[in-house]
């Protein structure tokens, strides 16, 4: 019975007991249109213009891109936003996966600071 595992939806227990009966339905594929122009507002905030002048590099702000999608979903988003160019995305170092991520920054711990 669900109720006995407190519904901790991470426990083992809970996951297996409810993924139990399921049946496979179907496979689909979604896709959230880019918003209009967002590479011009990306060219905008990382250059100061929307040209193509890229000459003054001490203008440039660096931007990055956290999200939950698969990391080759990352990098076609990163692509079509003007975000990253192709060859970026080929680049060690450029696209990260949280793992990759983790290895990167090396160890870390959460502490909590409960004093208010």
């Amino acid at each position: 019975m669900l109720e006995s595992y407190d519904n901790n939806m991470e426990s083992p227990e809970f996951r297996t007991e409810i993924e139990s009966d399921l049946c496979y339905l179907c496979t689909f594929g979604l896709q959230d249109p880019l918003r209009i122009n967002i590479d011009e507002t990306i060219q905008l905030i990382k250059f100061g213009n929307t040209h193509g002048d890229h000459s003054n590099k001490s203008s440039t702000v660096n931007i990055k891109m956290v999200t939950g999608d698969h990391i080759e979903t990352a990098k076609w988003v990163g692509i079509q936003s003007g975000l990253i160019t192709e060859e970026d995305a080929k680049e060690d170092g450029v696209c990260l996966t949280g793992e990759d991520f983790n290895v990167a920054i090396g160890p870390w711990s959460r502490e909590w600071n409960d004093e208010k």
